[in-house]
């Protein structure tokens, strides 16, 4: 199912052998107050995932990873690189994106994240 309110998620991961994904731009704190009440993340990775400029970097908690990482696009009229920045957190039935802002073209992730039957 897709577009469903976060707040639906505990129903959506009742379900046996169920994936969610959590795609959050701009998210607030009572954003991540429900993912960490939903997910029980390390309050280390809740910490970095809202802050700018993380070094790129895999962290492995007990129950989940934690991403920093970016991706870079050409300005073609400026000539300049514009980099954004994604924080990623990966559980056995989550996948929780988290976008600083709307650079992150989450379209094309989408669109591989459909095309695979894994």
């Amino acid at each position: 199912m897709r577009g469903f309110p976060a707040e639906d998620t505990s129903q959506h991961l009742a379900a046996p052998g169920s994936v969610v994904w959590l795609d959050l731009c701009a998210p607030t704190a009572a954003d991540f107050n429900m993912i960490n009440a939903e997910f029980g993340l390390h309050e280390l990775a809740i910490e970095d995932a809202p802050h700018e400029r993380q070094r790129p970097k895999l962290d492995r908690y007990p129950h989940h990873l934690f991403i920093s990482a970016y991706t870079v696009d050409l300005d073609t009229a400026a000539g300049e690189l514009a980099a954004s920045e994604i924080a990623v957190f990966v559980t056995d039935q989550a996948l929780i994106t988290v976008r600083k802002d709307t650079g992150f073209d989450i379209d094309q992730v989408t669109a591989r994240w459909d095309a695979s039957p894994d």
